[in-house]
C-alpha cells in the first residue's frame, strides 16, 4: 500500500508539472515597447476596459487625483501667462490670485475647484486657454480644459475617456493579465524613456510572443526631450532597427503601432513633412498615405533584414471603436505567427 501510495503521489505529481508546463506554454507574451510619449500606456488601458471590463476603483480613484492636478496646473499656467501680459480680470482678480497662489498637492479643496469653475466659463480664460492649446499644448491638457466644469465639480468621477486622455509617463515596468477568447494573455509595458531603454534586453527572452511597438507618427515636426537635435521619427526607426537586432530577441514577429493617426491628419494640413525628415521619400509633401507608406517601408525593410514577420496598423489609441478593431487584428496576427503563416503586411 505504502508502494502504491507512493507511485500514486509521485504520478500526481508528474501531472501537476505536466499541467503547469502546459498552462505556461498558454500564457501568450507581449512586450508593449516605443518611444516616450508614444501612446503604449493608452494602449494598456484600452486592453483593460476591452478584454477586463473596466478599470478598478483604486485605478478610477488614482485617476481622479491626477486629472484634478494636472487641470489645475494648467489653469495655473494658463494664468501664469495672462500675468506676463498683465490680462484686467476685473472683478475675478481674488479668484484668479487664489487658484495662483495654490500649491498643496493633497486634496484639491472645494473653494478651489469652484474658482476653476468660475474662471473657465469666463471669455478671457478661454481666449487665453485658447491661445496656450495652439502654441503646443498636449492634447491631454487641451482636453481637459474643455471640460473644467465637469471635472471640478466636487461629485466628479472620471469616465473612460478621461482616463485615456491621461498622460502618465511609464517610469518602471507593468505587468497585465488578460483573457483574451478564453486564452491567458501578459502584457508587459516597459518605460521608453532614453535612460529606460537599456533595461529592455531583459525581457527579450523566448517567453516573449511578439512585441508591439507603438510610435507617434505624428511626431514628425517634433524632437527628443533628451536629445533636442534628433527628430521623434528618426528616433523611432532608431529605436526599432537597435530592437530588432538585439541578438537576445528570440520572436517570429513584430506589431507595430503608427499612433496618433487622427493627430497626424489635421499636422499634414499646415507642416511640411520634407522640412521635418530630412530622409522622407514621399513626392507629394501633404500626403497622407505616401507619408506612412514611406514609414511602412522603412519598418519592413528592418523587420526582413532581421527574419521578422511584421504587423502594421493606424491607431488612434483614445479612440475605443478603433482600438477594439485594432486588438481584434493584433490578435489574428499572433494566431497567423504561431501557425507558421509567413505574411507581411
Amino acid at each position: 500500500d505504502s508502494k502504491l501510495a507512493k507511485n500514486k503521489s509521485k504520478e500526481i505529481d508528474n501531472q501537476l508539472k505536466l499541467e503547469g508546463k502546459r498552462n505556461s506554454e498558454e500564457v501568450l507574451t507581449l512586450l508593449l515597447l516605443g518611444p516616450a510619449d508614444s501612446g503604449k500606456s493608452t494602449v494598456l488601458r484600452q486592453m483593460v476596459l476591452i478584454h477586463r471590463n473596466g478599470f478598478s476603483p483604486n485605478e478610477i480613484q488614482e485617476a481622479k487625483e491626477w486629472i484634478l492636478n494636472v487641470t489645475l496646473k494648467t489653469i495655473q499656467q494658463v494664468l501664469m501667462c495672462c500675468m506676463a501680459y498683465q490680462v484686467d480680470w476685473d472683478n475675478l482678480q481674488d479668484t484668479v490670485t487664489e487658484i495662483v497662489q495654490y500649491h498643496n498637492e493633497d486634496t484639491i479643496p472645494s473653494k478651489i475647484l469652484e474658482n476653476c469653475r468660475v474662471l473657465g466659463s469666463n471669455a478671457t480664460f478661454q481666449d487665453a486657454a485658447h491661445q496656450l492649446v495652439e502654441t503646443g499644448a498636449h492634447e491631454t491638457e487641451s482636453f481637459y480644459l474643455n471640460h473644467i466644469d465637469r471635472i471640478c465639480q466636487d461629485s466628479f468621477s472620471p469616465t473612460d475617456e478621461d482616463m485615456l486622455r491621461m498622460r502618465k509617463p511609464t517610469q518602471k515596468m507593468t505587468e497585465n493579465m488578460f483573457r483574451v477568447d478564453s486564452k491567458p494573455w501578459r502584457v508587459i509595458d516597459v518605460a521608453g524613456q532614453h535612460d529606460k531603454r537599456q533595461k529592455w534586453t531583459s525581457f527579450l527572452d523566448r517567453s516573449v510572443t511578439s512585441i508591439i511597438y507603438v510610435f507617434s507618427c505624428a511626431a514628425f515636426d517634433q524632437f527628443v526631450v533628451e536629445r533636442p537635435d534628433l527628430n521623434r521619427i528618426e528616433d523611432a526607426l532608431e529605436l526599432f532597427h537597435s530592437l530588432v537586432q538585439n541578438p537576445a530577441l528570440k520572436i517570429k514577429s513584430v506589431i507595430v503601432f503608427m499612433n496618433k493617426f487622427d493627430l497626424l491628419q489635421k499636422k499634414m494640413e499646415r507642416v511640411s513633412v520634407k522640412d521635418m525628415i530630412k530622409r522622407y521619400k514621399g513626392k507629394c509633401d501633404n500626403s497622407i498615405n505616401q507619408y506612412l507608406g514611406w514609414l511602412k517601408s522603412e519598418f519592413l525593410a528592418m523587420a526582413k533584414g532581421n527574419d521578422l514577420i511584421l504587423y502594421t496598423h493606424e491607431t488612434t489609441a483614445i479612440d475605443v471603436h478603433i482600438m477594439r478593431k485594432t486588438l481584434h487584428a493584433v490578435k489574428e496576427n499572433i494566431m497567423q505567427t504561431l501557425a507558421g503563416q509567413q505574411t507581411f503586411y
